[in-house]
């Protein structure tokens, strides 16, 4: 029997027991990052029109109340939007941890501890450059034509979507998190309690900027869900897991 919340398997007779069950998180993570995906856009679609109607109060086209009214429904939503980022990326790392624990049970030596697949989000921001390397591990490490105890795995071919999802998840959106930020941070070095000064900050976020961001919030994630399908697949055809 497996250890308690673990699945068993029918798989070679080398496997060791004690491998954790990957399937049903993968699927949440999948489901979630789609969630997150859509929402992410819906929340930039409405801060570029937040940005836009205090640009346009700026300019005295619109009513101060306007803008207010506009202002106080934003921010609700960017909250909301956040619940299914969050539990996207709870559910992402949890599945992450239990292949880097798998291939670990399995005897091959990878080079980061599984731990990493925590932690390794965490440091350095924006770029992810552990979980890159971490995931470009565990996809040699899943490789099935190998003896479990051998090193023959890490000759294994690359998985070329994995840089693609960290110039979408990683480098973009830190180029844009910077230039906006810029503006913003320019902005509110003059920032005071009135309503013209708000405004002010809120139109330098800038929409195109905002609206580009949220596209590839999108395409950022349906890049995540492609991989974690593809991981999923060639793990559990290494593990046996049904």
């Amino acid at each position: 029997m497996a250890p308690g919340g673990q699945d068993t398997y029918d798989i070679a007779p080398t496997q060791r027991s004690g491998l954790s069950s990957v399937l049903g998180t993968a699927r949440w993570a999948m489901i979630l990052t789609a969630v997150a995906g859509v929402a992410s856009l819906a929340s930039a679609v409405l801060s570029a029109n937040l940005a836009a109607k205090a640009q346009d109060y700026l300019d005295g086209r619109i009513s101060e109340d306007a803008f207010l009214d506009a202002n106080e429904i934003a921010p609700l939503v960017q909250l909301l939007s956040a619940g299914p980022l969050v539990a996207a990326g709870v559910f992402g790392v949890i599945w992450m941890y239990r292949l880097a624990t798998n291939v670990r049970t399995l005897g091959r030596a990878t080079t980061f501890a599984p731990i990493f697949a925590i932690f390794g989000w965490m440091l350095p921001p924006f770029l992810f450059i552990l979980p890159l390397l971490i995931l470009r591990e565990l996809w040699k490490a899943s490789y099935l034509d190998n003896p479990p105890s051998s090193n023959g795995w890490r000759a294994s071919g690359e998985n070329r979507l994995l840089y693609l999802w960290f110039v979408v998840y990683g480098v973009i959106p830190a180029t844009l998190t910077a230039v906006s930020l810029e503006s913003v941070f320019n902005a509110a070095l003059n920032l005071d309690t009135d309503t013209r000064s708000i405004a002010e900050v809120t139109a330098s976020m800038g929409g195109a900027e905002l609206i580009i961001g949220g596209v590839f919030s999108v395409v950022s994630a349906v890049v995540w869900i492609l991989l974690v399908k593809q991981f999923t697949a060639r793990h559990v055809a290494l593990t046996g897991e049904r």
